[in-house]
């Protein structure tokens, strides 16, 4: 008798702050979703996020993006 066992990919969570975004493309590298996201999210553009940065949470992958400090006139 042979056991198969059948991994399924993490699904990846992007986090700034309270926003959740869910990747599209579950099965794109993790270079691949960052540039996905940040068509849809320019935010996204200004932060280092790296694939070593996720926390596992349940049954998903969480990157928070770090907050960009506020700019300051003077």
């Amino acid at each position: 008798m042979t056991a198969f066992i059948q991994s399924t990919p993490l699904k990846r969570v992007f986090k700034l702050g309270s926003l959740e975004v869910d990747c599209e493309c579950p099965n794109a590298t993790f270079e691949e979703s960052i540039k996905a996201i940040r068509k849809n999210y320019s935010f996204f553009r200004f932060g280092k996020i790296y694939e070593d940065d996720g926390v596992v949470e349940d049954d998903r992958i969480v990157y928070n993006l770090p907050k960009l400090p506020p700019n300051s006139n003077g």
